[in-house]
């Protein structure tokens, strides 16, 4: 944009919309291609080749998910279970495919809720941790009185 303001004597001159230190063909250096593909070949092969520690957490967070997953049992659906449709992929469950309870009793196809569980491990539907969920399951059906332990501890 230029000046549209007139001078005090009347005159207006044009204004140059590029600063005068910077030439109308400007490129960018770093978009230009480098002589060094050698150096670039050994950064991303050695960058290839490192273990990342987000790659290994990831892992380690996988593997813990799958050693949880082991512990929900899987089984073949059947109508009078109740819900007639996965959340996750929102597609029918049929008589006899594999589907997964969880512990908040939303029912899912075992593909779909241990591939959303290995992300995330709270219910798709309510959002309920599933681990802290499992725990609560856990101990409520295994919970002894204090009364039970401490007679138990004083016949031995």
């Amino acid at each position: 944009m230029g000046n549209c303001l007139p001078l005090i004597g009347g005159h207006s001159t044009p204004v140059s919309t590029t600063p005068p230190s910077v030439p109308n063909s400007y490129t960018n250096p770093l978009a230009l291609p480098h002589n060094s593909s050698y150096v670039n070949n050994l950064y991303e092969r050695n960058r290839s080749n490192l273990p990342n520690e987000s790659d290994q957490m990831s892992q380690e967070q996988s593997n813990r998910v799958r050693s949880l997953l082991a512990q929900i049992p899987a089984m073949g659906y059947r109508a009078e279970m109740g819900e007639a449709e996965c959340a996750i992929c929102m597609g029918e469950l049929d008589a006899g495919e594999r589907v997964r309870y969880l512990p908040c009793m939303h029912l899912f196809h075992v593909e779909c809720v241990d591939d959303w569980l290995v992300r995330s491990f709270n219910c798709p539907s309510c959002l309920e941790p599933v681990d802290s969920t499992m725990l609560s399951s856990f101990t409520a059906h295994n919970t002894l009185k204090l009364s039970e332990i401490a007679s138990s501890s004083a016949s031995n």
